[in-house]
C-alpha cells in the first residue's frame, strides 16, 4: 500500500529541492542499497514492512515492537526498556467484541544507522490506523504545528528521539494524536533526564 497522500505531499513540500521517491514494502523486492543510505522514511509496522523490522534492531531506541499472534489472536505490543532496566508493555485497546478502540504507534526520528549523514523516520503502529496516526502527527494541518512545537521544545538539541503514543480510533477511523496531551503520549525517548 502506498504512503497516505497527506504524507507524500507533505514530504515533497518540505523538500522542494530534493528528489522524493516512494516504494512499497515488498519482501521479494527489497530497497536498493542507495535507498537504504538516503534520508529514509519507513511507514508500517514489523508485520508488513520488513525494512521497518530490520531497521528497528539497528536504531538506538529502547522501544521494540512485538508481532501480533500468527492468527492475529494476540494484539501485539510495544515494549519499552527504561534506563533502570525495567520494561513496560503497551498494547492496543480492543473492546470485548473485537473493535479497535485505541492503537499504539511509534514515531521515531534519528540518524540513519546505515549512513550517519542522513536521517531515518519511522511511523509504525500495531494496526494500519496507528501507523496513519503516527504519520498524521506531523502532517495533519490541524495538529502538525502544535505537535512540531512540542517536539522542538521537548527534544531540543537531541539527535534521535521517539514518541510512543496512543492513537484514538473513532468510528473505525484512526485519528491524529495530539502530543501536547499527556494521555496521548505513552513513552518518550530519550527520557527527560537524558535529553
Amino acid at each position: 500500500m502506498p504512503p497516505p497522500k497527506s504524507s507524500r505531499g507533505h514530504i515533497r513540500a518540505c523538500n522542494p529541492t530534493s528528489t522524493v521517491s516512494f516504494r512499497t514494502a515488498n519482501r521479494r523486492v527489497p530497497l536498493r542499497p542507495n535507498e537504504y543510505t538516503a534520508r529514509l522514511v519507513l511507514l508500517g509496522g514489523v508485520v508488513w514492512n520488513p525494512q521497518t523490522r530490520e531497521l528497528l534492531v539497528l536504531i538506538p531506541a529502547p522501544i521494540r515492537q512485538e508481532n501480533r499472534g500468527a492468527d492475529h489472536d494476540e494484539p501485539g505490543r510495544f515494549e519499552v526498556t527504561r534506563p533502570d532496566g525495567t520494561t513496560e508493555q503497551f498494547t492496543p485497546q480492543i473492546s470485548p467484541d473485537g473493535t479497535l478502540l485505541r492503537d499504539v504507534a511509534l514515531f521515531y526520528r534519528g540518524v540513519n544507522p546505515l549512513n550517519r549523514k542522513r536521517t531515518v523516520t519511522v511511523c509504525n503502529g500495531m494496526h494500519g490506523r496507528g501507523t496513519l496516526g503516527a504519520v498524521r502527527a506531523l502532517t495533519d494541518p490541524r495538529f502538525r504545528d502544535r505537535n512540531q512545537a512540542y517536539v522542538d521544545a521537548r527534544f531540543a538539541g537531541v539527535e534521535c528521539f521517539g514518541v510512543l503514543c496512543r492513537v484514538p480510533i473513532f468510528n473505525n477511523q484512526g485519528l491524529t494524536p495530539d502530543w501536547t496531551l499527556a494521555e496521548h503520549r505513552l513513552h518518550e525517548w530519550p527520557e527527560p533526564s537524558q535529553a
